[in-house]
């Protein structure tokens, strides 16, 4: 099957979904189908390549930086690619279209759709569904409209956990939306013997920083670690986003610039050399839909602090492959801290769980498979007429 997946941001772009897309990508190859890669150019990368059997396709469009894009910028995404339909036929000839993200990528695959008959699939993200936190409630106004008309169109829609399915279904009650989890690349992102077992005691936040990510209750609950904790540690903030300036002013007002490190933006392979590294890994979000950060961070065996919202007990057990805090709470986080600090063979116990569940359960062929389950039992498992060349 020839497939044509549409992403405004794929590696070394943007962040953890473009990820997830070369990862299904790459797994859709490797069991013999056609997958190419629909994105947006950006300076020095080549407007086409193959990359381990994937093409991709890079077409010009009005973003500026490599970690983010404005919502104009996204936008311009959407308008470049609904101009180049024709040429995407021509090009790709996809069977089925698989759209990330509601918005930009919806409108591509629902004009491919309307112009050459083809089904298109649309994955939602988290922030492409109205409610999302941190989205603007104006955004969301505008968003739900163009949501519903993407959704009732698609072949059909799905989230990357049942917390998400939820909150889209508040746009669009009675859809029906099959959840479809996120995944990791497990030998990519595996425990490296002997890179733990400090001191000092590594903690490690990996992810965008915005308020949301409740980054502020973990350098608060951090601060209190260090009242109680007698030996060494140390925190790296890993990531890049708009709320970097506040947290180090609230770094500097607890006083803990010698042990609180911001790192900015990491390349992949300085992100999982990290996650190898530290002890623990904390998630603090007040809302998610499922974060990659904490699927490679159990890959990499290590000891995870997460919020206590639905997206994380999707993923994880308490006491079995992670311990839970409170969201918004930095005494509870604290807690998980000192509880983890204190007990060095519970930390091994929960990485090695986490690793396995991972291991089990979060391949990116399992995704797959089921991603085309869903798509053979929506078409009746009867190929596009592209497949005939017609």
């Amino acid at each position: 099957m020839r497939l044509l997946l549409i992403i405004y941001e794929y590696p070394p772009v943007g962040g953890g979904a473009g990820k997830s897309a070369r990862g299904l990508a790459r797994a859709l190859t490797r069991m013999g189908h056609e997958a190419t890669i629909l994105t947006s150019r950006f300076e020095g990368l080549p407007a086409e390549e193959v990359v381990a059997g994937v093409r991709v396709l890079r077409i010009p469009v009005l973003r500026r930086h490599l970690n983010y894009a404005a919502p104009w910028e996204v936008f311009s995404f959407a308008v470049a690619g609904m101009m180049r339909i024709g040429w995407l036929k021509w090009k790709v000839r996809p069977q089925v279209v698989l759209s990330y993200f509601t918005i930009p990528g919806g409108p591509i695959a629902w004009l491919y759709r309307w112009r050459n008959g083809v089904p298109f699939v649309s994955l939602l993200r988290g922030q492409d569904v109205p409610g999302y936190p941190d989205t603007p409630r104006w955004l969301g106004w505008l968003m739900a409209p163009a949501a519903r008309f993407i959704w009732r169109r698609s072949l059909f829609v799905t989230a990357n956990s049942e917390s998400l399915a939820e909150l889209a279904r508040r746009t669009m009650p009675g859809l029906e939306i099959p959840v479809v989890a996120n995944a990791v690349d497990v030998e990519r992102y595996r425990p490296a013997p002997g890179a733990r077992g400090g001191p000092p005691l590594r903690i490690l936040y990996l992810g965008r920083l915005r308020e949301f990510k409740g980054i502020q209750d973990l350098i608060a609950g951090f601060a209190r670690l260090r009242e109680s904790f007698s030996g060494p540690s140390e925190l790296t903030i890993a990531g890049f986003g708009p709320h970097r300036v506040n947290l180090e002013l609230l770094t500097s007002r607890l006083g803990l610039k010698d042990c609180v490190r911001f790192t900015g933006r990491l390349e992949e392979p300085e992100a999982v050399a990290h996650l190898q590294r530290a002890e623990i890994v904390v998630n603090p979000s007040y809302g998610e839909g499922m974060p990659n950060a904490v699927l490679e961070a159990m890959a990499c065996g290590a000891a995870l602090i997460l919020s206590d919202i639905p997206a994380h007990r999707e993923l994880a057990r308490e006491g079995e492959e992670a311990l839970f805090c409170a969201p918004r709470d930095a005494a509870s986080l604290a807690a998980a801290l000192q509880r983890l600090a204190e007990d060095p063979d519970l930390r091994r116990r929960l990485g090695e769980r986490a690793r396995e569940r991972m291991v089990r359960d979060f391949s990116y062929e399992k995704r797959a498979e089921q991603l085309l389950a869903l798509i053979a039992a929506r078409t009746g498992g009867e190929p596009h007429p592209d497949e005939r060349g017609g």
